[in-house]
């Protein structure tokens, strides 16, 4: 499985960021990169983005989450924009996402007799959505604000009962809730 999860991570990111077509240059004269980072998850992870002007409507990129504290881990998230107004990267937005993932948490097991806790890696995929706005401002139209409230489903794969912490499924890599507040540089 851990192989599975390399090659599909590794497969996403080729094809979501390595791969641009031609017409993405013919579009105005706009940024075709946005980099940004999330300092207000900066209390339990370290949230990279980026992402590339595909067409006048439509962009693609990926997100890198490195999560420390209680949940250890890695979140890769390759996703699509449609901006429904202005031309891309600017403006209002609708977002689909895959993401992979790869943490280790605590885990409590009830048994008949006993109850004991271990360390568990968990690993899967699952996707997502959003709705945005992303602002593109400045004298050289070069800063980024970025932000959406969105969704994500990722499945465990073990009983998620077990799971300890109620921050695992608030502000923890498990949480429903996959919102985003960037700022960054446009190029």
């Amino acid at each position: 499985m851990n192989t599975y999860l390399r090659s599909m991570a590794v497969g996403l990111v080729v094809m979501g960021l390595g791969t641009v077509p031609a017409h993405a240059q013919e579009a105005s004269g706009g940024p075709k990169n946005v980099i940004g980072i999330s300092p207000f998850g900066l209390i339990n992870k370290f949230k990279l983005k980026y992402e590339r002007v595909l067409g006048p409507k439509f962009t693609a990129g990926g997100m890198v989450a490195a999560y420390y504290g209680a949940y250890p881990g890695i979140q890769v998230t390759p996703f699509a924009r449609w901006y429904m107004g202005a031309e891309a990267p600017s403006g209002l937005y609708v977002q689909g996402q895959v993401g992979i993932y790869r943490h280790t948490s605590t885990l409590s097991i009830s048994g008949t007799t006993q109850e004991y806790t271990e360390k568990a890696t968990i690993s899967n995929i699952g996707a997502g959505a959003a709705l945005g706005y992303q602002w593109i401002s400045g004298k050289r139209k070069n800063i980024s604000v970025d932000i959406n409230a969105g969704f994500k489903i990722y499945r465990t794969g073990i009983n998620e009962g077990a799971l300890t912490g109620l921050t695992w499924y608030t502000f923890g890599p498990g949480s429903f809730y996959n919102g985003l507040i960037s700022m960054g540089y446009a190029f």
